[in-house]
């Protein structure tokens, strides 16, 4: 009978540890461990724009930029040809916001586009020049463009008219031919002459 008893006290215990085990392991509601409260991150907040700084500087020289140049050495009409180059220089510094963008110096390049030989009766002789190109600060030749620029030469028509008519007078009028031989001087070009000239195109320029 006591063994009876021991055997029954010993299956209902094993009894109510399977149960305790079947709880344990029952399958978990899929909402049973939702949090219910969270915290709210603040926006992302920009407080200033990116900027992205290059090697060196680059400025505008605004098209209508005006250059004065001037003539780097001395030249005669006589001794040059329509089509030829000659050299120039700048003679001031051309600056955009405190920055020298063409330093008083710098080469450029002029092209004559007409040549007049000197006429008779003392007409001078005439040469037209126009510049082209300028070297800037970082190296490169920018165009410039203007009003092309004319240079005469010394003129003697008044000493051909003159000889003309006191010739003609002592000739019966034959004489007015000799002005035809007196002719004016070609057309020169002075070194340190000015000339005016302005940039074509906006340019970018870089600045060390």
């Amino acid at each position: 009978m006591k063994i009876l008893s021991t055997f029954l006290a010993c299956l209902m215990l094993f009894s109510t540890s399977a149960n305790g085990a079947i709880l344990n392991n029952a399958p978990v509601s899929p909402t049973s461990n939702i949090v219910e409260d969270f915290v709210e991150l603040p926006a992302y907040h920009i407080e200033e724009d990116i900027r992205i700084e290059l090697d060196g500087n680059e400025y505008t020289l605004r098209a209508g930029t005006a250059i004065i140049f001037e003539a780097a050495q001395n030249y005669n009409s006589k001794n040059l040809n329509v089509g030829q180059t000659l050299m120039v220089r700048v003679k001031y510094n051309v600056v955009v916001q405190k920055n020298t963008l063409i330093p008083a110096g710098a080469l450029g390049s002029a092209i004559i586009s007409e040549i007049e030989k000197p006429k008779s009766f003392g007409r001078a002789g005439k040469m037209e020049i126009q510049v082209q190109s300028v070297q800037v600060v970082d190296g490169q030749q920018v165009q410039v463009s203007g009003i092309p620029m004319i240079y005469e030469g010394q003129d003697k028509k008044g000493m051909a008219w003159g000889i003309a008519i006191g010739a003609g007078l002592l000739t019966s009028g034959l004489g007015i031919v000799v002005g035809f031989f007196i002719k004016g001087k070609t057309a020169d070009l002075r070194a340190g002459t000015s000339m005016n000239a302005s940039v074509a195109s906006d340019t970018e320029v870089e600045v060390e």
